[in-house]
């Protein structure tokens, strides 16, 4: 397979995961943890993906490990990673702004999490915050302080952080056994891993 039907292909299925987060953002339906995996693989594991397969094309070893499953993982800690930090990291607020990702109305992990969990009334205040920001364009301070504390309410922050925990775990059992399968331990990849990890 040449190298443009490799980026077109991963381009068109990175397409496919972005129109289902606009989607639902714009018709205000918050998808399911599995539909919203499933977009984050399309998405952020799209481009990870599609750098996997260009390396396994020009690659002129005959014997790469499968690093299919490590790839699906790390695209995963990497969307859900920045939505909690989003959420979340001062740091993350001094450079993009406070909880930007709750202006642009995307169904992220945490707010998926809490509109599931939260009483029913809670969840209705959420829901409407959520469509006021439609109408806005943004969310006002007074409504991200209270979208937190109702993520916070339901332990969707916790939930949150607990799912990136599972994840870290699973990528370092996934990087052992590459390592051990290519018996060169990867240090470099290692330490990148633990910049990332919360």
């Amino acid at each position: 397979m040449d190298y443009v039907s490799i980026v077109l292909e991963e381009l068109k299925i990175l397409y496919i995961g972005q129109s289902l987060d606009l989607y639902w953002t714009c018709n205000l339906v918050c998808p399911s943890v599995g539909e919203h995996l499933k977009s984050v693989d399309n998405k952020t594991g799209g481009i990870f993906r599609m750098l996997l397969r260009l390396m396994e094309a020009t690659s002129l070893s005959t014997n790469n490990p499968d690093l299919r499953c490590l790839i699906i993982l790390l695209g995963r800690h990497f969307g859900i990673r920045d939505d909690y930090q989003n959420l979340c990291s001062n740091d993350y607020a001094r450079q993009k702004g406070f909880c930007e990702d709750l202006d642009e109305g995307k169904y992220s992990l945490p707010i998926i999490h809490a509109l599931h969990s939260l009483s029913e009334d809670q969840g209705m205040v959420l829901r409407n915050m959520l469509a006021q920001r439609r109408v806005n364009g943004k969310s006002s301070l007074e409504h991200k302080q209270l979208i937190l504390q109702l993520m916070q309410q339901s332990g969707s922050l916790n939930y949150t952080l607990a799912a990136l925990r599972q994840l870290q775990s699973e990528i370092d059992k996934e990087v052992e056994a590459i390592e051990l399968l290519s018996g060169f331990r990867n240090d470099g990849l290692r330490a990148l891993l633990y910049k990332l990890y919360v």
